[in-house]
């Protein structure tokens, strides 16, 4: 198939929530909740975003199962013209450097030089593998992990994190202009906030160059949005290519056998077999929360972005830039597997 990648720029206007699991809401935990921003979007958000803004008339998604929702993300992407999403990394315009999600000892994904990861060896990842499934792991390779942590150190980006305490207020009866604190409904939010202006979270959109609807292009176009949790403003521009982009075009060039995910992967357990291992975290994530239905969408088993996957080695082909790791593991097949990988889901980046 005819196919185009562009590159998608987004530049943030004010702090983002980027939630992970699902809704936020003060009253779910009780007296208390609290809510911490991701660093990085989640394939469901952008996509949400994008088609709300280029495709109103879609309305909303009026599922009742997951096949509805994955149908519905299916039918107006085509419409949109749009193959796939490929996501997501940070641009530092002042370095010219390019940072992308990693998992190794730490809790929680970090954002770390592009350069770094690739000179990721090969012998250390296989050793580290093998600690991940045996749960120990041998001196040498413990000191070869405290020297590559110390290289980390010097090459994360750190977003700044806004912390905001609040609280939900009621009208009183009968009284329109006097407001009360509802009881109850106290919350604490970390938002991330990229305050310099020459960071960009970029992503690249797979785009079909045979427009059977007649949508115009979006290349070149430029796009006011709404994204994450309260509906921040972002702008998105489309258009050009970056170092991302040339990888995710190469990615048939060569065999590999280690791969990063920059997005999570929903994958069942019993798939999740078709591995020959992998180094990073797995958990729980949802595609979202519904507005409109006022409703959770579906939770999913994950490996978490930042996570390196072991495979065998081969060359991929073509579906990979379409439906990343689902193509490499042979999942595509499968129309959840497919329609998450276009949506942006399992997006890889090859290591060694």
């Amino acid at each position: 198939m005819d196919v185009e990648i562009a590159l998608a720029r987004i530049k943030l206007l004010e702090p983002l929530m980027l939630r992970g699991p699902g809704e936020f809401d003060p009253s779910s935990r009780g007296v208390y909740s609290y809510a911490s921003s991701l660093y990085l979007p989640r394939p469901s958000t952008v996509v949400g975003s994008l088609i709300t803004h280029l495709y109103p008339q879609s309305q909303a998604s009026m599922f009742q199962s997951f096949k509805d929702l994955l149908d519905f993300y299916s039918k107006v992407l085509d419409r949109l013209s749009i193959r796939a999403i490929r996501g997501f990394h940070i641009y530092d315009g002042r370095s010219d450097r390019y940072y992308i999600p990693l998992v190794m000892d730490r809790k929680r994904s970090v954002l770390v030089d592009c350069d770094l990861v690739e000179s990721l060896d090969a012998k250390l990842l296989e050793s580290l593998v093998s600690c991940t499934s045996s749960g120990h792991c041998s001196e040498s390779v413990v000191e070869e992990l405290k020297l590559l942590n110390e290289r980390l150190r010097k090459n994360v980006l750190e977003p700044k994190v806004q912390e905001r305490v609040g609280i939900a207020l009621k009208t009183r009866f009968n009284v329109e202009s006097s407001k009360t604190v509802r009881e109850g409904y106290i919350y604490t939010a970390k938002y991330v906030s990229y305050v310099d202006p020459a960071l960009e979270i970029r992503f690249n959109i797979v785009l079909n160059n045979s427009n059977v609807w007649e949508y115009p292009t979006l290349l070149g176009r430029e796009l006011a949005v709404k994204l994450g949790g309260e509906q921040r403003v972002a702008k998105i521009r489309i258009d050009g290519r970056d170092k991302i982009t040339e990888k995710l075009k190469e990615l048939t060039m060569k065999e590999y056998e280690y791969y990063l995910l920059t997005t999570p992967a929903p994958i069942n357990p019993e798939d999740e077999k078709r591995l020959h291992g992998y180094i990073g975290r797995r958990d729980l994530i949802g595609l979202g929360y519904s507005l409109a239905l006022k409703k959770r969408k579906p939770l999913y088993p994950a490996l978490l972005e930042g996570t390196i996957v072991k495979v065998r080695k081969m060359k991929p082909d073509g579906g990979t830039l379409h439906y990343g790791i689902y193509a490499i593991l042979g999942l595509h097949e499968h129309y959840e597997y497919r329609t998450l990988g276009r949506i942006g889901y399992g997006t890889v980046i090859p290591i060694a």
